[in-house]
């Protein structure tokens, strides 16, 4: 959804796994997250980590016993090297795998709950982003996007 802004005012320094980089900087190419990720990283805003080999190893682990992509394992394991609990993320096994690490995954919607707690962004910049998300390939079940709103509600 290219909204990076969000998450460089939310959070101002935001590392990512040498794998996610290549993933969608490389990968990417000129997909129009890819180019948001590589400009970002130019500017000094997102640090590309390198995984030190204990953690590189522990990646593998992650994503062979939980079944997820490389990307999410290599993220799961910055936030380990980093001694972190918290981190985005928003495939479900992602989180699920994340959480039985003691740490605290959030994902999109969250960081949406926390940038209009901050007011970084309007409630109509929700309302947007949300129909974006919801039009693209994103996917979230009607039980998940009720508990936003509710949340979002909570926090008028």
């Amino acid at each position: 959804l290219n909204r990076l802004d969000i998450l460089i005012k939310l959070f101002k320094n935001i590392e990512i796994a040498r794998e996610v980089h290549h993933e969608v900087v490389i990968k990417g190419g000129k997909l129009t997250d890819a180019i948001a990720v590589k400009e970002y990283v130019g500017k000094g805003r997102i640090t590309i980590v390198k995984l030190n080999e204990k953690y590189s190893k522990e990646a593998h682990k992650i994503e062979e016993i939980f079944s997820i992509d490389s990307g999410e394992a290599n993220t799961i394991a910055l936030a380990l090297q980093r001694q972190d609990t918290q981190l985005i993320i928003d495939e479900k096994a992602a989180r699920e795998a994340a959480k039985s690490l003691n740490m605290k995954p959030f994902g999109s919607l969250g960081v949406l709950l926390r940038a209009f707690k901050n007011k970084i962004i309007s409630e109509s910049d929700i309302q947007h982003i949300i129909n974006e998300m919801l039009d693209s390939k994103y996917r979230v079940g009607p039980k998940v996007i009720n508990t936003f709103w509710n949340k979002l509600a909570e926090l008028k």
